[in-house]
């Protein structure tokens, strides 16, 4: 399922109210208009997504010098 919505409720947004996958952006788009037109904030995911290498290596270095 390539993505993932969160439901968020609360005065400021920070009560996690569920999760919901979707393999279908359609789907995961009108899930959202719903709960968008009702109050909540919603995050979506793309699950599938893959950092490039030189990124993830950079990550990585940048980690390392915290740890010398």
């Amino acid at each position: 399922m390539p993505y993932e919505v969160d439901a968020w409720s609360g005065d400021l947004h920070q009560v996690h109210v569920g999760s919901k996958k979707f393999d279908d952006w359609r789907a995961a788009s009108d899930f959202m208009e719903r709960l968008v037109d009702a109050g909540l904030l919603c995050n979506a995911l793309h699950t599938d997504f893959k950092a490039p290498l030189e990124r993830i290596r950079e990550m990585q270095d940048e980690l390392a010098k915290t740890l010398r």
